[in-house]
């Protein structure tokens, strides 16, 4: 699971790259996508994962798919017409809440969905066996004795280190594409 799906997500990836001398960060206050981690779309968010590891009977999913489909045309047009037939467990009145906090927080929504997606990309950028972040020049002294800690195996998980700022991350992705052609030769 990952950090903007779920709070288990958030708290898994925290432990692992914090450790537990930082606590609060397992407060769902303080995870950086709480508006996409809202309790009342927890069933958009989570019910695929319910399918795929058989916590719900796959009976469901046409009427989940229905439900999702409700919420995206709830969302354009609070008035269209939907099937409530079709929805199964799920209702048309929490099709129509769950669109109309969307509608509500879809700007906040939009940049958190931008901003995850940059952090899935830097989660995609391994730092290379060998490459010490913490000795890369220019960045800051602290920054350097939490990512000599911590030993982050990602750029993502090194954005996450508290401390660490936009331009020591910048630098350190430098010096991995730099290390990179360097060990190619």
């Amino acid at each position: 699971m990952k950090r903007n799906e779920s709070y288990i997500g958030v708290m898994i990836d925290d432990l692992v790259t914090k450790g537990t001398d930082e606590p609060y960060r397992l407060l769902s206050s303080r995870a950086e996508y709480r508006i996409m981690l809202r309790t009342d779309n927890a069933d958009l968010r989570l019910t695929d994962y319910a399918f795929k590891y058989g916590i719900l009977p796959k009976e469901y999913s046409k009427n989940f798919e229905a439900y999702k489909e409700a919420v995206n045309l709830l969302q354009d047009d609070e008035n269209a017409k939907i099937d409530e037939n079709s929805l199964g467990p799920w209702s048309l009145d929490a099709a129509k809440n769950s669109a109309r906090i969307q509608n509500k927080y879809k700007g906040y929504l939009e940049r958190n969905i931008k901003e995850a997606k940059a952090l899935e990309n830097a989660d995609k950028i391994v730092i290379p066996a060998g490459f010490d972040p913490s000795a890369v020049k220019g960045i800051l002294i602290e920054s350097k004795q939490k990512l000599a800690k911590i030993k982050p195996k990602t750029l993502g998980q090194a954005s996450r280190i508290p401390g660490l700022t936009p331009a020591d991350l910048q630098l350190i992705l430098i010096h991995i594409e730099k290390f990179r052609r360097e060990h190619a030769k």
